[in-house]
């Protein structure tokens, strides 16, 4: 009888311990708008809210950097990882200290821009395996994160490049169709967040 339940137990691990070792991880990050230097204010949200366009919106790149620098040191492969930001380009002015620098062996960070067709590509091909992408499967964890502006009332946006933007429920079906075993979203839209909730 002890044999049998020893023998059920350790099957029972194998078991767990091979769902886990097959199991990928793979992470999304859009962030679209501009953070670059001598962008002309007009290009930017809001005009630039006043800010200096030789330093622009630093903190989306330097939130989306700090978020592919976490999702790495928690061992995401840098392959699993799908930067969408601003027009495509990493941002790394030369005013700024090293702590917000791709390193070079990593360079770029940044794999398309954050527009609406680089968006619907990449969870299109998340959820299909088409263009080049993997197709996630069951055993797998996807993490999407969005940083931007938004806005909406009972429907709501996320703002891309180039004045466009994608709807919730549009993203929704994009992502919906990814067959995999848990999807986490943060979602940093907060102003708008906050706006559309209390609308």
């Amino acid at each position: 009888m002890k044999t049998r339940k020893l023998t059920l137990m350790v099957i029972v691990l194998i078991t767990l311990l091979a769902s886990n070792v097959w199991a990928e991880k793979y992470a999304v990050l859009i962030t679209g708008d501009y953070a670059a230097e001598g962008i002309k204010s007009e290009e930017m949200w809001n005009a630039g809210e006043g800010k200096d366009p030789e330093y622009g919106f630093d903190e989306f790149w330097n939130d989306t950097y700090l978020m592919w620098e976490m999702l790495r040191e928690k061992g995401y492969s840098d392959e699993n990882i799908f930067v969408l930001f601003a027009g495509g380009q990493d941002f790394q002015p030369l005013w700024m200290n090293d702590r917000y620098l791709v390193p070079e062996n990593l360079a770029p960070m940044t794999d398309y821009a954050a527009d609406l067709a680089s968006v619907n590509n990449v969870l299109d091909g998340l959820g299909t395996g088409s263009g080049g992408f993997p197709q996630l499967q069951g055993d797998d964890f996807l993490f999407v994160w969005t940083f931007d502006h938004g806005g909406g009332g009972q429907d709501a946006y996320l703002c891309l490049m180039y004045g466009e933007h994608i709807w919730d429920y549009e993203f929704a079906a994009l992502t919906d169709q990814i067959n995999c075993q848990k999807k986490v979203f943060w979602m940093q839209q907060f102003i708008q967040l906050i706006l559309i909730l209390f609308s």
